[in-house]
């Protein structure tokens, strides 16, 4: 089992809730943030940088994209995963 942080962000709750029962199962340590802001937020002010961030790319306060920028401003390490519902 891990004990990696993992930061999950998406707007849609039911989604958000998925993704962490299935990694908390896992053995991650999740952290949420139900859009764009809070979760350029969450990765700014984390104390250390998260090692994976999975994110919607559309949110109505954001784009994924922006989430994946802040994550990689921090370091270079994180793993960022964009997820979509959308097919364009």
């Amino acid at each position: 089992m891990s004990s990696a942080r993992v930061l999950v962000v998406d707007d849609e709750p039911a989604l958000r809730q998925v993704l962490e029962i299935a990694l908390t199962r896992q053995g991650y340590q999740v952290v949420t943030a139900p859009g764009a802001r809070t979760g350029i937020e969450a990765v700014r002010q984390s104390p250390q940088p998260f090692p994976l961030v999975l994110t919607d790319l559309v949110m109505p306060d954001g784009s994924g994209m922006d989430v994946l920028s802040a994550a990689k401003e921090r370091t270079g390490a994180t793993e960022v995963i964009v997820i979509t519902a959308h097919s364009t």
